[in-house]
């Protein structure tokens, strides 16, 4: 089965001096320097109406973190809904146990949407209060957590070539990550998440984009600047397991539709008509490249209402247009669709 792996303190591991260098093929989810913690958990939610949520919650992070480290993203959805896009969250106040978040739609407007949460010492279940100030409606909800996320951060100065610019200039490598005691699943996360081809900042996060008793899907975006560059660069992945009482087992594309020719030039054709809708400029070139092949396989993810299918940055066009996704719904899949999972 899908272990569960606790821990009632957070584990700050701290080794030996920091490293004065950075080594080719370091992996820095081991480094001696590295400060890990618990950086979150994943909550299964449900409203005293009897409605299902999920919610991503991040824990304090020690002291010693940079602040350039991009926090732990909290969020929540419905899953009965889920489209592949969550409501982001942020913190109003809290501590290690309780805390406030409000949902902002609209930065030049006062949130209508909070979450008052009170977490139970070990961080395991929770309780709250859900207010939306603009329906003037409260409802209580409980959690229960069903995944927990770590989190490293190495430090080190930045290459010598940096530092006669910017004496102050750091390195930094970041990342969070699930653990799901499943020994291939974990392998192939800490191997996103400790992946690092900077040599100025590198930035990798694994995320549970979806979880149900049968199905855990994984989304990974590994990220990393170095020195010259104009900018940083990073490259996106998604994996599929279907749960049961012998483990994860890894699930590709054909389990939810159907792969034949036919039916994938139906989805290629809908996914390129999505992008070209919305003015991306590289569609043709992505059509040229034999997509959903062997070397151009789809990162996806299947919600109960459809797949959402995901690119990365350069894909579909330039570095302004960014990283697109397309969400084709289970009329668009029509007969090609053989399953989606179920919404608990």
């Amino acid at each position: 089965m899908l272990k569960i792996f606790t821990c009632a303190v957070f584990c700050l591991a701290s080794g030996s001096a920091p490293g004065e260098v950075l080594s080719p093929g370091e992996d820095f989810l081991q480094a001696p320097d590295r400060i890990e913690w618990q950086a979150g958990g994943l909550y299964d939610g449900r409203f005293e109406n009897g409605t299902r949520f999920q919610m991503q919650l991040a824990y304090p992070r020690p002291t010693t973190v940079p602040d350039r480290v991009t926090p732990f993203t909290e969020s929540y959805w419905y899953p009965q809904y889920f489209t592949g896009r969550v409501f982001i969250l942020k913190s109003a106040e809290g501590t290690r146990n309780a805390v406030r978040l409000v949902m902002q739609r609209d930065q030049r407007k006062p949130s209508e949407e909070s979450f008052s949460i009170a977490l139970a010492p070990d961080l395991m279940s929770g309780s709250g209060t859900w207010t939306n100030s603009r329906l003037r409606k409260q409802m209580r909800f409980s959690l229960q957590r069903a995944i927990v996320y770590d989190a490293v951060v190495v430090k080190r100065p930045a290459p010598p070539e940096v530092r006669e610019r910017d004496a102050q200039r750091s390195f930094v490598f970041a990342a969070w990550f699930p653990i799901l005691g499943d020994a291939n699943a974990d392998a192939w996360i800490r191997e996103q998440a400790g992946s690092c081809d900077g040599d100025l900042e590198c930035a990798n996060r694994v995320d549970v984009s979806w979880k149900s008793r049968s199905l855990l899907s994984l989304t990974a975006g590994v990220w990393s600047y170095s020195y010259m560059a104009a900018h940083g660069l990073g490259y996106s992945s998604t994996r599929q397991y279907h749960i049961d009482s012998a483990g994860l087992t890894p699930l590709g594309l054909n389990a939810f539709v159907d792969t034949g020719a036919g039916c994938t030039a139906k989805i290629v054709k809908a996914i390129a008509a999505d992008l070209r809708a919305r003015g991306f400029s590289e569609v043709e070139s992505w059509l040229q490249n034999a997509p959903f092949g062997q070397n151009n396989p789809p990162k996806f993810t299947p919600t109960p209402n459809g797949i959402v299918f995901q690119f990365d940055m350069y894909e579909l066009g330039s570095y302004m247009q960014g990283s697109p996704s397309v969400f084709l719904t289970y009329a668009q899949l029509g007969q090609c669709l053989r399953k989606l999972p179920v919404s608990y």
